[in-house]
């Protein structure tokens, strides 16, 4: 698992890097600075993680081209809620990134948008449903 994907998953869920290193017994920092990429994790520790996610329903299989290999194996109704929330959160994110007076921070917030809009993207995708028809 990569820190990118770590991203996706803990975002998929709608979890903080403080519940995430909680539920799988590792002190938060290890999953800041795992997802920052300023530090590699033990096999150990990526087991840790990893056995979480996919306990709460994530799927985190190979990177490809498009898709960085992270997929909600949850039943419609939560995913659906999920892609409702990550839009809502790539709202706020634009929004900051409007706010945000270094440079690096605005591409990093639009990043992060961007990130979480391809997921919801992706979660509508797995269950039938064009953003566009969305209540």
């Amino acid at each position: 698992m990569t820190p990118r994907q770590c991203r996706a998953a803990r975002r998929l869920l709608g979890w903080s890097r403080l519940r995430l290193a909680a539920f799988a017994g590792l002190r938060d920092t290890c999953v800041v600075e795992f997802e920052e990429e300023q530090r590699m994790l033990s096999p150990d520790q990526i087991a840790a993680l990893r056995a979480v996610l996919e306990a709460e329903g994530i799927e985190i299989g190979e990177q490809g081209k498009n898709d960085i290999g992270v997929h909600c194996r949850c039943p419609r109704d939560t995913a659906l809620e999920r892609a409702r929330y990550l839009r809502h959160k790539a709202k706020e994110a634009r929004a900051a990134a409007c706010r945000a007076s270094p440079r690096r921070d605005t591409a990093r917030l639009l990043d992060t948008a961007a990130e979480m809009e391809a997921q919801a993207a992706g979660l509508e995708a797995a269950h039938g449903v064009h953003p566009a028809r969305q209540a």
